[in-house]
């Protein structure tokens, strides 16, 4: 499934950084460790997408048009 593909992704990436770190075959420069938050905040984003289409498939969603949020915040200028 296209969503196990996008959450095992970011997964594996995080697991092998860690493991290569633990083995010495990478340090946990700024730039390693950057990536790392790259990919947590992929997953991150990825697992509220599935929350909020959750939410919408048991009808406890909230949606509101982008015109009527618009219109109201350019109403209380």
């Amino acid at each position: 499934s296209d969503i196990a593909h996008e959450l095992r992704n970011p997964l594996v990436t995080i697991n092998g950084t860690l493991e290569a770190i633990q083995d010495g075959i990478y340090e946990p420069s700024p730039s390693v460790i950057d990536s790392l938050a790259e990919e947590t905040d992929h997953l991150r984003r990825l697992v509220g997408d599935l929350q909020e289409l959750a939410m919408a498939d048991a009808g406890g969603a909230h949606i509101q048009r982008v015109a009527d949020v618009e219109f109201r915040e350019a109403s209380q200028v």
